[in-house]
């Protein structure tokens, strides 16, 4: 079973490489597109002591309803510019217009923390932000067009990363992405509004979210949106879930030996969680 569900697989199989980090979309045609990064091993936390992490963005294109897949477009990081470290999370996206955007979040070493926190930047390692790619099909994104998209201003969300899209039943439509302090003491998400199609978002929004009190108190970070089907009990509702990685601490705790042995979260990626919003709003969530 594990080999059939096997779609991409990493650069070798052991601990600290993957495949992921992105998303699966569909065009007017039938055929699947999935966006990625291979990941090799590594610990974002000594810049690149450890290994070279995310080393390349990939898109995938399936013909045949995902029995088989083909890389139809690579980028990698040392294509990309002002010094990538790391390409983290990615996201793709078709518009009205019938061009594809490529959101690409990344670690850049000429990132730097203002002066006065520097001293909170370990060596080797650098600040994540998000930029985008336009163009009229996949096969032509190029890392020579690749654009700014946002950048952390405040310190309390200067780490941006992990790009999502979600296009409301209202018409607006969103770039969400989670975000790290100066200190990592937690995560968080934050999104991105626009009206139309293009790019002409609206400032930043990081406290739609509250964190929680228990499981998810050091983090609620933002993975995808999800629109119920209007049935049954949803029939005259418009419910859309909201996923997220929540966690006690980001980092790993030193237990009491009595105490109950759990997952913390500390990876970010231990722990899921769901809330939901109506009309697809997230004033209330």
């Amino acid at each position: 079973m594990k080999k059939k569900t096997k779609i991409i697989v990493p650069v070798t199989p052991e601990t600290g490489y993957w495949f992921g980090g992105g998303n699966m979309i569909e065009d007017k045609e039938g055929n699947l597109y999935i966006s990625g990064r291979y990941r090799n091993s590594g610990d974002s936390r000594t810049g690149l002591d450890l290994g070279d992490r995310g080393a390349e963005l990939a898109i995938f294109k399936s013909s045949d309803k995902g029995n088989t897949w083909t890389k139809i477009k690579s980028i990698l990081k040392k294509e990309l510019p002002r010094g990538v470290l790391s390409i983290e999370g990615t996201a793709l996206r078709f518009n009205k217009d019938n061009e594809v955007e490529l959101y690409i979040s990344s670690e850049k070493s000429e990132n730097k923390y203002p002066d006065h926190l520097k001293e909170y930047l370990k060596p080797g390692t650098g600040v994540w932000d998000i930029d985008v790619i336009v163009a009229d099909k996949i096969e032509n994104l190029s890392a020579s067009n690749v654009k700014e998209l946002i950048k952390g201003e405040d310190s309390r969300f200067i780490h941006l990363k992990d790009p999502f899209v979600y296009d409301s039943y209202n018409g607006e439509k969103y770039l969400m992405f989670c975000t790290h302090p100066y200190n990592w003491t937690s995560s968080n998400t934050g999104y991105m509004l626009r009206r139309g199609e293009k790019l002409n978002f609206e400032a930043p929004v990081f406290y739609f979210f509250e964190k929680g009190h228990t499981w998810d108190i050091a983090m609620t970070r933002g993975t995808c949106v999800v629109d119920m089907p209007q049935i049954g009990v949803l029939k005259n509702k418009r419910i859309s879930l909201f996923f997220y990685d929540g966690g006690e601490c980001v980092r790993n705790l030193d237990e009491h030996e009595k105490a109950v042995k759990r997952p913390r979260g500390y990876s970010c990626e231990e722990l899921g969680g769901v809330a939901y919003i109506e009309n697809g709003s997230f004033s209330h969530i």
